[in-house]
């Protein structure tokens, strides 16, 4: 979702480096490609007036003319301003702060509340409380059904379905039973439309009166770009909304929306859905975010979610890189941690800007298309098919074996040699790091493990 905002942050950033002095022209020059920037990746205008001229203001205040260090000020000046933004003194998203809680989620049709809900709940789990999910969606077909299958997979209850209740009679019944059943969290999903019209707010009034929700947090689609900004304002001004939660965040969106929406609104974002899978979601960090935005990544989120995938994958890698080995069966475990991780554009986005350029995997025609779930499912058959000698050594791999190997997975002899240069890259990478530990591989990139 940022990476439209981090390339042109990187290439502004990128004329700075390697001068001596910055004058006021030079000065002028950055602010306007800051705009031009921001206005790309689509951000509202009252937004980017609002940034630039505080970036003016700061340079101004520091004096940076004839600064030998100028780049890293107007960097961190460009830090502070986007930083000042998103955060928000009410930010606070973490489980703990959420239980015993009533919780309202609001938006409009397609923007994905229910799966949302099912995420959260997930995630509110994690401090083992008591969790209970309630449909309040009477028009969608299925959509009740929808959500209590979604709570039979992630192992959440669901308020038992009576067929065509109101939703104002189900949120009655789900505060009885809450109170009866000693539920320590409710979420609410109630139902969208295609706009916010006036039957659609009184219903959620009507329901916020009866639940008297702690929280309304209002589910945005971030593909929606500026339409989302105006969303959120309609929701805002009739149902005074909590919080916001992105979802698809894993698409092409620019990314603008997010600061525009958290200027306008003046609501916090709390939490970001990064992917179709229930645990694809996680709080919303400022400082994490604006990190990713200028290229200086995101490592805690990274190393959070690789301690979360599988802890003795991750030591059997440590000691191959270690060892400098690193086989076809190795390369098979990273594909399958990639899935549990989110793919490899999602890794790429939180390392920083000097650990890609190092590796040269950032771009790698060799690594293209390796997030897609079709193409790594593809690959691990190609790997199968594969002879154990063949996996240990893949340099014996012929013409007449990859014949045989494509064969034998139901694919072409191109995916086979498009798989052996990514593994090739991969293997470069492990020699490159053969001999260092983990903490002086982190320590070389300025990774703060």
């Amino acid at each position: 979702m940022f990476s439209s905002l981090s390339d042109g942050f990187d290439k502004i950033f990128a004329k700075l480096k390697g001068r001596g002095f910055i004058t006021e022209a030079d000065i002028k020059e950055v602010t306007r490609e800051i705009r031009i920037n921001l206005l790309e990746a689509d951000v509202s205008l009252s937004v980017i007036k609002h940034i630039t001229e505080k970036i003016k203001n700061s340079l101004a205040k520091k004096e940076i003319v004839k600064s030998l260090k100028a780049s890293e000020v107007i960097m961190n000046s460009v830090h502070n301003e986007l930083l000042s933004i998103l955060q928000h003194e009410n930010q606070k998203s973490d489980p703990a702060d959420l239980a015993r809680k009533k919780i309202l989620l609001v938006g409009l049709q397609g923007a994905g509340k229910t799966s949302t809900a099912g995420k959260l709940a997930l995630y509110l789990s994690n401090i083992k409380r008591k969790i209970c999910m309630v449909s309040l969606d009477n028009r969608r077909p299925a959509a009740q059904k929808q959500l209590e299958l979604l709570g039979a997979r992630i192992k959440v209850e669901t308020l038992p379905i009576i067929e065509n209740q109101k939703p104002e009679e189900i949120t009655r019944r789900a505060i009885l039973y809450a109170r009866d059943a000693n539920i320590d969290t409710l979420i609410l999903d109630t139902a969208g439309r295609s706009n916010l019209d006036q039957d659609l707010i009184n219903e959620l009034k009507h329901i916020q009166k009866i639940a008297d929700a702690e929280e309304i947090l209002l589910v945005v689609d971030s593909m929606l770009g500026q339409s989302a900004v105006r969303i959120a304002e309609e929701f805002q001004k009739h149902i005074n909304i909590t919080g916001i939660i992105f979802t698809k965040i894993d698409g092409d969106a620019r990314g603008g929306a997010m600061l525009s929406m958290r200027f306008t609104t003046g609501v916090p974002i709390k939490f970001l859905s990064t992917g179709e899978k229930p645990e694809d979601f996680e709080a919303f960090h400022p400082d994490r975010v604006v990190s990713r935005i200028l290229g200086m990544g995101d490592v805690e989120t990274l190393v959070e979610k690789v301690k979360a995938a599988s802890e003795e994958d991750l030591h059997s890698m440590q000691n191959k890189l270690q060892q400098g080995k690193f086989d076809m069966d190795d390369f098979l475990k990273q594909l399958k941690m990639l899935k549990k991780l989110g793919g490899f554009s999602s890794i790429l986005g939180m390392l920083p800007g000097s650990f890609k350029q190092f590796t040269g995997i950032l771009n790698n025609e060799n690594t293209e298309g390796i997030d897609s779930k079709s193409l790594i499912k593809s690959s691990e058959a190609i790997i199968l098919s594969m002879t154990k000698k063949e996996r240990r050594n893949p340099r014996i791999i012929d013409a007449s074996r990859k014949k045989r190997i494509a064969n034998g997975s139901g694919s072409s002899v191109a995916s086979v040699n498009k798989l052996l240069k990514q593994f090739t890259t991969m293997q470069n990478l492990a020699k490159q790091f053969s001999g260092s530990s983990m903490q002086d591989i982190m320590k070389k990139f300025k990774m703060p493990f």
